[in-house]
């Protein structure tokens, strides 16, 4: 709505004051002419006019004064009439104004959440910065857990592979000695049997070969039983060469035939040597026993690890 240039009561006021300047200025213009009738008043009517002059200008000024506070109130007025016509022109502007002032405020809502969200999302972010750190370190003594356990089982099986060759070195030599074990008996009990034959034969021959030679082959064939208890359990293999033994030959004759395959000079020397062959049989069978107990532990040694 547009207003009016001027105001309705300023400008009753300025006619007013038109009105009472001519009026004033009328009765100035009276006064101030002389007249021949009333020249005895003349200085009454001076008087009169110098305070209505004084009167005027009084008033005057008064009305100067009213007429430039109306005049600043004009110019004010026309002011706040310009205002209004140009916020009436600028209502879109200011609609859209308003429109950015609350798409500010919104924005400015949304940035200090995005600013709450950052903030707890740094917290967040350093604690899983802080755990994959942890984590890490974790991640290090288990390797190295893992490295040790490693060069452990890399060692136990050094070991095992020790104790594979052992047990296989072992089963070798086990089975060697079964061997010859089985070739020792077999090869003592031939010569035992040979010899418990040879020794009946002597006994049943005549007498003539001497008491010395019988008193001889009864301790041959005492020494003989003996040995054959001890060769039982025997672990090492004979020597053969009785077989030219066997036949018929007489006392004196097997005598020297035993004295020259055994090497000896008497028959206190063949005694000796019969009961030699007995202790090294008992011995060997010792030893068989002894290397078969000390297999068995480390067998189960090795399963035990």
């Amino acid at each position: 709505m547009v207003m009016s240039a001027q105001p309705p009561t300023v400008s009753l006021i300025l006619n007013q004051l038109k009105q009472e300047i001519a009026e004033i200025k009328a009765s100035c213009r009276l006064a101030s002419q002389p007249s021949i009738s009333n020249a005895p008043s003349l200085q009454c009517l001076e008087r009169e006019a110098r305070r209505a002059r004084r009167q005027y200008d009084g008033l005057l000024e008064q009305r100067q004064k009213q007429a430039a506070e109306l005049e600043h109130i004009i110019a004010t007025w026309q002011q706040l009439q310009a205002v209004a016509a140009a916020q009436e022109q600028d209502a879109p502007a200011q609609r859209r104004v308003q429109h950015l002032q609350a798409q500010l405020a919104s924005s400015a809502a949304q940035l200090a959440e995005a600013l709450h969200t950052q903030q707890s999302y740094a917290g967040v972010i350093q604690q899983l910065q802080q755990g994959h750190s942890e984590f890490g370190r974790q991640l290090d003594q288990v390797r190295v857990g893992l490295a040790g356990q490693q060069q452990a089982i890399t060692k136990v099986k050094a070991h095992l592979l020790q104790a594979q060759h052992a047990r296989d070195a072992a089963n070798r030599d086990l089975a060697a000695a079964e061997q010859a074990l089985q070739a020792g008996r077999a090869s003592k009990a031939g010569q035992i049997r040979q010899l418990s034959l040879q020794c009946q034969a002597l006994l049943q021959a005549p007498r003539a070969a001497g008491s010395s030679i019988g008193a001889s082959v009864a301790c041959a064939s005492t020494g003989l039983g003996a040995a054959a208890v001890g060769a039982a359990g025997d672990a090492s293999a004979g020597q053969g060469g009785l077989q030219r033994c066997c036949g018929s030959l007489g006392a004196a004759e097997y005598l020297q035939e035993l004295l020259g395959v055994t090497g000896c000079t008497d028959e206190q020397g063949l005694l000796l040597h019969v009961q030699a062959h007995a202790k090294a049989a008992a011995s060997l069978q010792e030893a068989a026993t002894a290397a078969a107990a000390k297999l068995g532990r480390q067998l189960h040694v090795r399963r035990c690890e």
